[in-house]
């Protein structure tokens, strides 16, 4: 596999955001934007999306700080991964992008999958040439998310409930996040996940796999 950490991006006009995906297309790989606050369990989520499909040739990209057993982690499970340093900047931007995806061998990917932060400090999710985003909300965040994060429920295709395990143990609502979204955004889906008990992986990485058929017809095995 090939691992990449990327320092001292310089910043780039907002164009990048086309340059990447005309890039990406080219290379016919789908990629899909995890966005969602600090410590909401995207890390672990893409650890285990990695080994769920594992018959498939997954590339990382993800910014700001990462332990080194994340570094490890990747770099032994992932088929290619690239670490960008965004510095003071909060999340990845176009140009961070940009720079990672000139480090991979992006035709030999079947996927490529970009972590990032969302939040209320980054607001959004930058334009950065992906296909999809997936926003991901966490139990131990609060059921209010919904409410507080209306830009990503906004602009994400897919929305994830991570730690779903810790359910019985908390006082989250879930219908009322539920009520929230019908409300906000009732056509986006929402799919409860635990990386720790599996629970919901099937489905997930079932719906990433169609969307690699539909987009670029690669047949594979979830």
């Amino acid at each position: 596999m090939r691992a990449q950490i990327i320092q001292n991006v310089p910043e780039m006009n907002s164009e990048m955001a086309e340059v990447n995906r005309r890039i990406i297309n080219e290379a016919g790989v789908l990629t899909v934007v995890l966005a969602g606050l600090p410590g909401c369990g995207k890390t672990s989520l893409l650890h285990a999306t990695i080994q769920r499909m594992h018959d498939r040739k997954v590339g990382v990209i993800v910014g700001g700080y990462l332990n080194m057993n994340d570094v490890q982690t990747f770099a032994t499970t992932a088929d290619q991964f690239a670490h960008v340093n965004v510095a003071s900047a909060w999340q990845l931007g176009p140009h961070h992008v940009h720079q990672a995806i000139k480090s991979l061998e992006l035709k030999s990917l079947d996927m490529l999958l970009i972590e990032t932060a969302a939040g209320a400090l980054c607001p959004g999710i930058a334009d950065l040439g992906q296909h999809l985003n997936v926003g991901v909300f966490s139990v131990s965040a609060g059921d209010d998310q919904a409410l507080k994060e209306q830009d990503l429920v906004r602009q994400s295709a897919f929305l994830l409930l991570t730690k779903a395990d810790l359910l019985p143990y908390t006082a989250f609502d879930v219908n009322l996040l539920r009520i929230q979204l019908q409300t906000s955004r009732p056509t986006v889906r929402l799919m409860e996940i635990s990386v720790r008990d599996a629970s919901g992986l099937y489905p997930w990485t079932s719906w990433l796999e169609s969307n690699i058929v539909s987009r670029f017809g690669l047949e594979g095995v979830v």
